[in-house]
């Protein structure tokens, strides 16, 4: 995933939170650039990244 583009994202969104804005919808290619969900290239990568996620404890 491009660091630089998740930052930016990162940043747009909390600016947009700032400003009591909505930070949806959003575009396919914002997700495609920062969603690790719509990066998976497998079913199976996908899958794993979802168990990852549903068991995360941070």
């Amino acid at each position: 995933m491009p660091l630089a583009a998740l930052a930016a994202r990162v940043q747009e969104i909390t600016a947009l939170r700032a400003a009591n804005q909505p930070t949806v919808p959003s575009t396919i290619g914002y997700e495609r650039a920062t969603n690790p969900f719509v990066r998976a290239a497998t079913a199976d990568e996908f899958a794993a990244r979802r168990s990852g996620k549903d068991s995360f404890k941070g």
